[in-house]
């Protein structure tokens, strides 16, 4: 009987489940005519970004689809902001494969 007190843990069962590693806008605050929404995902097959202002108002929507699977992904949006006031805005980011993630992050405009 060993004594030990180490563990093997096989970590690759993470490679095959669908996750959203980063998302969020840059910059932040956005000062110019334009922003980016970025997204780092694995394994995931579509994505929507909707963005509200305050009062609870669409202001645009992007979306990708037929992502490639089993690869880390890095998808960006420029957002035109030319036509928008001041102020914050959310953007919530929902992440589509077997499952469904979601996240809001918070941009704010001071043009």
């Amino acid at each position: 009987i060993s004594k030990n007190r180490y563990v093997n843990i096989d970590l690759d069962w993470k490679n095959n489940f669908m996750t959203l590693d980063f998302a969020y806008a840059y910059p932040n605050p956005i000062d110019e005519n334009y922003g980016t929404i970025r997204l780092e995902t694995k394994n995931a097959k579509s994505l929507e970004v909707k963005i509200y202002d305050l009062a609870g108002f669409l202001v645009k929507v992007f979306k990708k689809e037929n992502l490639i699977s089993n690869v880390n992904q890095i998808n960006e949006f420029k957002w035109d902001v030319n036509n928008l006031e001041p102020g914050v805005y959310i953007a919530n980011v929902e992440v589509f494969g077997d499952s469904k993630i979601e996240k809001v992050i918070k941009v704010a405009i001071l043009k």
